[in-house]
């Protein structure tokens, strides 16, 4: 018997056990196929909408009148940043209503605003973006998606 035969026999034995530990359709030893793509998952079927519990209202003077305003927001959210985004609202949300009145301001200088249905909240759901969800990647966690007014005005 020749050194062969021990490193043949060996060689038997491990491929014997290695197909014995892998599930029938899993090969260990075929190569990866050649030309296959994983399919690119979409942001959106991964996210959802969620209408935050917390109602913002501020009052603050404008010159010599009073101003308020009151709302509630929808966001999108990945499902695996679900409770990260909940934390950051926590968090940030004092920040964030720092810098409502101020641009609540500019939408009073512009002209009138005949009811709250005619605010610009784009820039609003901006602000609330970035103040409420900072970047995670270079991408906010969340995106505000929808302002839901509640009373804006003296």
């Amino acid at each position: 018997m020749t050194l062969r035969h021990p490193v043949l026999l060996i060689s038997v034995l491990f491929a014997f056990c290695a197909c014995q530990t892998s599930s029938p359709g899993e090969s260990q030893f075929a190569p990866a196929p050649m030309g296959e793509i994983a399919a690119v998952r979409s942001m959106d079927q991964d996210t959802f909408e969620v209408t935050s519990a917390r109602i913002v209202e501020l009052e603050w003077f404008h010159g010599t009148t009073k101003v308020g305003v009151k709302f509630a927001f929808t966001y999108t959210v990945r499902a695996d940043q679900d409770a990260l985004a909940a934390q950051c609202i926590e968090c940030n949300l004092a920040a964030a209503c720092a810098g409502i009145p101020k641009l609540c301001d500019t939408w009073s200088a512009t002209g009138p605003l005949h009811s709250r249905f005619d605010l610009p909240d784009a820039e609003l759901r901006a602000h609330l973006t970035e103040q409420l969800f900072p970047c995670l990647n270079g991408a906010p966690i969340a995106t505000v998606k929808r302002i839901h007014w509640h009373f804006f005005g003296a």
